[in-house]
């Protein structure tokens, strides 16, 4: 079953928004916890900005492959793909640090 081009951009999109609550989560819970001293503050913050880019820089792919003529979509599919797995690994290393109900992370 071929997936159309509109269908894999709106099931991509819902995806994205999904992650970035989830990387707005993981900012809450660092900032929120008070046994993190700043060091660790600091290098989470650097590591969810990181993130938010590697989210952000998706977007603009996907929003290239929703502007894209005719069949070419499908060139490019392959490496978005890519590119949303290692972000969602990236994003579920960083959860698998944090506690489930906050604190210091592991």
């Amino acid at each position: 079953m071929t997936q159309t081009k509109r269908t894999y951009c709106d099931k991509m999109r819902a995806q994205l928004i999904a992650l970035k609550a989830e990387i707005e989560r993981l900012a809450e819970v660092i900032q929120r916890d008070a046994t993190a001293d700043d060091w660790l503050r600091f290098g989470y913050a650097a590591h969810i900005r990181t993130l938010r880019a590697r989210r952000g820089a998706m977007q603009e792919r996907l929003k290239q492959i929703d502007e894209a003529d005719g069949d070419t979509w499908e060139r490019h599919k392959a490496d978005l793909e890519a590119a949303w797995e290692a972000l969602k690994q990236a994003v579920e290393v960083a959860a698998s640090r944090m506690p489930p109900g906050g604190g210091t992370p592991r």
